[in-house]
């Protein structure tokens, strides 16, 4: 019997060539969601976190070039992609990690949905509609978009959930106080 396995399947189900790698990354995105959970009795800051967490992102990227799927595992992958999100910081480090992701697409060694929310973060008007801030109770709105009334399909193209812009600021809204 044969076996055959999508891309996505193949990604999950790979060793990752730097298991010690990824557990430090997976290590550091627990810090960094630790420190950002509302019922944390806060020992430092979240930019006391992102500088620290950032600066040791720099030197694995140094030392590895960005952390793909193939060297860390999805979640190890994704664990630096969001230390690279929270970097605001150090906004020329963001782009230049978008970057290295956008290299990797093609190869399906880096996620299309947190390229596309690093490109939001780093860019206005942002392209796909994942940014944005509580403007009342209840009520979320969305960064400027370019294009605005394509962005579902960009949306869709870079497998964002939800889908549809719509729905998105609906579930945004729910989390404003």
């Amino acid at each position: 019997m044969v076996l055959f396995l999508s891309d996505a399947q193949a990604a999950e189900t790979r060793v990752p060539s730097h298991p010690e790698l990824r557990a430090e990354l997976l290590e550091l995105r627990g810090v960094d969601q630790e420190i950002r959970n509302p019922d944390h009795i806060v020992v430092g800051n979240e930019m006391d976190v992102d500088a620290r967490n950032t600066a040791r992102l720099k030197e694995i990227i140094a030392k590895h070039s960005w952390p793909t799927f193939s060297m860390v595992g999805e979640d190890g992958a994704t664990a630096a992609w969001l230390i690279a999100q929270h970097a605001d910081q150090d906004p020329k480090f963001q782009r230049s990690v978008l970057a290295m992701m956008e290299k990797l697409l093609p190869e399906g060694e880096a996620s299309s949905s947190n390229y596309a929310y690093l490109y939001d973060r780093t860019h206005s008007p942002q392209r796909y509609g994942t940014q944005g801030a509580c403007v009342a109770p209840g009520k979320g709105e969305p960064r400027e978009i370019e294009n605005a009334e394509a962005v579902d399909e960009r949306r869709a193209s870079m497998s964002i959930r939800p889908q549809k812009l719509a729905e998105y600021i609906g579930f945004i809204s729910k989390l404003c106080k």
